[in-house]
């Protein structure tokens, strides 16, 4: 009797869990949408809506090949570009350039050996680039655009790293280029391999700074740069005509404990000259009289007006020139 009733409560116990039990889970179905041959090296992303039609397009790289599958209309070509005097294209980023309110496409046509790199920009979808520049000699190292000089105009800003073989080392440079492909800027070369450049206001003045970090493989060290265009003149009265001033980079830079800042006047004027931290602050005065036509240099020591060691940071030298014109750079102390 009392095996019966066990069998009996085991047999409702299995309905009730039965029926509280989750349903079967469904098997999803998958079928093929679309397929297209390529090479065992080539890659591709998901990557903007070049079209504006809400669907993101595939974006294809191989060589000296990029095409673009239409992502709303069954993965056809949508764009097909090639470089064919480079071993290699690149398809960087989109962007709003000043003049042009279309999104610009800019690539990067690369040879391997020796290693050159030029810019490319296409309006988005055409077959001809609406400007590009010649070869630099070296390999990207990154690509930033912003208003560098306060004309009103984006910038790009490209970062290039050169390998001597026979040395086995690495300098690097980079140049600022108009918003039209004209080259506004070639920097000295720089001697470790660049990390950057990167573009944005460090000190809040309007003028965006350009930051990169140079690596020395040798000594396993690296520097931090920031670079800012050069005479960065500050007219509050429009028709004053702006003095002949440049405030030429200090050096070393980075420095420790003490660096050299060369000024040049092209004709005599009262000069004051002094140092702020980060946040604005007065440090010290390093100059404040009337100086000559001509080069002039001076010395930091970091140290605070009251002979005080400043800590490790970025500061700014500053010079006023008259009432009306002021010239900033940035300097690195690095302890």
């Amino acid at each position: 009797m009392a095996l019966q009733q066990t069998r009996t409560f085991t047999l409702i116990l299995s309905v009730v869990l039965t029926a509280f039990a989750a349903p079967p889970a469904l098997q999803a179905q998958y079928s093929q949408e679309w397929q297209v041959p390529q090479d065992y090296n080539e890659r591709g992303f998901l990557y903007f809506d070049y079209n504006l039609d809400g669907s993101v397009e595939l974006t294809k790289f191989y060589q000296n090949w990029v095409t673009v599958y239409d992502g709303a209309d069954n993965w056809e070509i949508l764009w097909n570009l090639s470089a064919p005097d480079h071993d290699e294209l690149i398809l960087w980023d989109l962007y709003t350039l000043s003049g042009n309110p279309e999104r610009t496409a800019v690539f990067l046509a690369n040879n391997l050996d020796p290693s050159t790199t030029r810019l490319q920009a296409f309006d988005l979808l055409a077959e001809a680039p609406a400007w590009e520049t010649s070869d630099f000699d070296g390999s990207y190292s990154n690509i930033d655009t912003s208003d560098t000089d306060a004309d009103d105009e984006t910038e790009i800003v490209l970062g290039v790293n050169i390998y001597d073989s026979e040395e086995e080392t690495y300098s690097s440079r980079f140049y600022v280029i108009s918003d039209n492909g004209s080259i506004e800027y070639t920097s000295s070369v720089l001697q470790g391999y660049m990390i950057g450049p990167y573009c944005g206001d460090l000190d809040g003045d309007g003028l965006a700074e350009v930051l990169f970090n140079l690596y020395q493989a040798g000594t396993l060290t690296s520097t931090l740069h920031a670079w800012s265009s050069s005479p960065n003149v500050v007219r509050d009265h429009p028709g004053v005509l702006p003095l002949d001033i440049e405030l030429g980079p200090n050096y070393p830079n980075p420095f420790n404990p003490s660096t050299t800042i060369p000024v040049t006047l092209m004709r005599q004027a009262d000069v004051e000259i002094k140092v702020y931290n980060v946040v604005g602050r007065e440090i010290t005065t390093l100059m404040n009289g009337t100086l000559g036509a001509g080069l002039h240099t001076f010395h930091w020591d970091g140290l605070t007006a009251a002979g005080a060691r400043v800590a490790s940071g970025i500061y700014f030298v500053e010079i006023h020139v008259g009432d009306n014109h002021r010239v900033r750079r940035p300097m690195v102390l690095m302890k």
